[in-house]
């Protein structure tokens, strides 16, 4: 099977001296990233959604056959695309508008790039923080980590928020990421409105002092 050249992160690679075996080996990987990140992706997105607010772990237990429908409508809807040469295409996501939402997902999204940025550094390659950066314009782009295993940003994220940091590189190592998470969420929020309110204050004065 030959593919001829294509483009990878700016690379141009020769696909037809890619010996069968490691072609193989690349199919595996892509296939695992698929229906292991995208798949742990959707699942967690899902429980967050549906979970509102409450205990996500003790809803999935309550729901396991629910899950086990977006698991099964997720794995056909992909060997659909990848049988039927669709694959790439994407449905229509809805917006988050929920601030604390948002604000989770943003310092969830910060730490996952800052481990990212941590393993490249170790690994001794150039300029970390900006392959991390690249990559992370689309967070279900595929990323490299040095031990050969394939990632993507939204794959770490869903795994993150729901583990423990054993590292404790955020806190007390051991402690679980989304209480942590969530607590820290609140408080920006608190302290952007204390923010606003102080400018709304100034400003007000300031009009005051005009006749406004």
């Amino acid at each position: 099977m030959a593919f001829g050249m294509i483009e990878v992160a700016g690379v141009q690679v020769d696909t037809d001296r890619i010996a069968d075996h490691n072609l193989r080996v690349l199919v595996q990987r892509a296939l695992g990233h698929i229906f292991s990140n995208e798949l742990s992706a959707v699942v967690s997105n899902y429980v967050r959604d549906k979970a509102n607010g409450a205990d996500r772990e003790a809803w999935a237990q309550e729901h396991t056959a629910d899950l086990e429908k977006v698991r099964s409508e997720f794995i056909e809807g992909k060997l659909d695309q990848l049988y039927n040469g669709r694959l790439g295409e994407r449905r229509g996501r809805a917006v988050t508008v929920d601030p604390f939402e948002a604000e989770v997902d943003r310092i969830t999204t910060i730490e996952v790039k800052q481990i990212l940025t941590s393993i490249l550094k170790s690994a001794g390659v150039s300029r970390p923080s900006s392959v991390v950066a690249k990559y992370a314009e689309d967070e279900e782009a595929e990323f490299n980590l040095p031990d050969g295993s394939t990632v993507t940003l939204a794959g770490l994220k869903a795994k993150w928020i729901d583990s423990a940091d054993v590292s404790g590189l955020f806190g007390k190592a051991g402690t679980q990421n989304r209480p942590r998470i969530e607590r820290l969420a609140r408080r920006n929020i608190e302290e952007r409105k204390e923010k606003a309110g102080k400018k709304a204050e100034v400003a007000k004065a300031g009009l005051a002092g005009f006749g406004l």
